[in-house]
């Protein structure tokens, strides 16, 4: 048996607001950051690390920048329909359309390194895990395709395998994202895909690094730094780090070859776990290409949302050729599903 899961901003409402909060959030997010940020959090910094400009500016642009991003947003909708504005009138992913990008970068960073997991996370992986001879296993029947920018996977993963998130998608499982190359992909390992990016970023080795890493004093889970947010905003703007955020509507280098693999893999799935994802507008062409006729006929979906029945017509739709009653709901949001005759494979 084979499962794969859908993951939307739903999954992680319990950590980080949704889509249609993040408007006002941000105002209580730059309420924060003027509160809290400090010259004297930039004095003792790692010796590697080189800022160009002193703390004050730092300080400056982050609060100018977020106030910016208040005010723009203002005259839409959502975040999203902002960027796609940006994207369209911007050439050559100009200077406000990257600027968004960082400001949701350490947006997200600060808000899941401020707050706790969502508990479902630990719930998840609490019930997936397994130790034999000391080591603790993952599963090889599950792929997670995620289109969160949070890194609420990662960070609970990481509390139970007791490493570092660098060392554990490098090492523990099949990590991926579209504006990376990827090579040799395994179905037969536990994979993390994420459509959207990531809140990280590469630096000027091309290593890809997960903000508020780069300082070892603390337990990053419990406590991000000030300090931590005006280096990762300083480092964001430099010419040599780049942003992994990104937005469904970018043209990604290696997204057709990922897209081919996702197909396979869901392919031959026994069930499709749709997580707090309502198929928005702006992803349907990934969405359709994922999804459209790919389906194990034989298989199920299951749909764990507030608005579960309103979404199954818009389900249907999408995956062609799948009979209505193959498609159900699940009305227990305290914990990600998993069907109850799935058998966790190790081996």
């Amino acid at each position: 048996m084979r499962i794969t899961y859908l993951i939307g901003a739903g999954a992680s409402a319990g950590a980080i607001p949704v889509v249609e909060k993040l408007k006002d959030d941000f105002k209580s997010f730059h309420s924060e950051l003027k509160n809290s940020l400090k010259p004297e959090d930039l004095k003792s910094i790692p010796v590697d690390i080189i800022l160009t400009k002193p703390p004050e500016e730092v300080i400056r642009e982050i609060l100018d920048d977020v106030q910016w991003l208040i005010n723009e947003s203002e005259n839409y909708s959502t975040i999203d329909t902002l960027a796609k504005k940006l994207y369209l009138s911007d050439k050559d992913e100009s200077k406000d359309y990257k600027k968004l990008k960082n400001i949701l970068t350490i947006y997200f960073n600060f808000r899941q390194f401020k707050k706790p997991l969502d508990p479902r996370y630990d719930n998840f992986f609490a019930t997936i895990l397994r130790k034999k001879n000391g080591k603790i296993e993952l599963p090889k029947n599950i792929c997670i395709i995620s289109w969160n920018y949070d890194v609420q996977f990662e960070l609970s993963l990481s509390k139970f395998l007791q490493k570092s998130i660098s060392d554990l998608v490098k090492d523990d499982i099949q990590f991926i994202l579209p504006n990376t190359e990827f090579n040799n992909l395994d179905p037969s390992k536990f994979t993390l895909i994420k459509l959207n990016g990531s809140a990280i970023y590469k630096d000027k080795n091309k290593q890809m690094k997960f903000l508020s890493e780069m300082l070892k004093s603390d337990e990053f889970e419990n406590s991000y730094k000030n300090q931590n947010i005006m280096l990762d905003y300083a480092l964001l703007q430099s010419s040599n780090h780049e942003n992994f955020l990104s937005f469904a509507w970018e043209d990604k280098e290696y997204l057709p070859d990922l897209t081919n693999w996702i197909r396979s893999v869901i392919q031959k799935s026994d069930t499709l776990s749709v997580i707090g994802y309502s198929f928005p507008n702006f992803n349907r062409d990934i969405d359709y290409q994922l999804l459209n006729n790919t389906f194990n006929i034989g298989g199920e979906i299951v749909i764990q949302n507030p608005l579960g029945e309103s979404l199954k017509e818009k389900v249907s739709k999408i995956i062609l050729k799948l009979p209505s009653q193959s498609i159900s709901t699940d009305e227990d949001l305290k914990n990600f599903h998993i069907p109850a005759d799935f058998i966790f494979n190790y081996d």
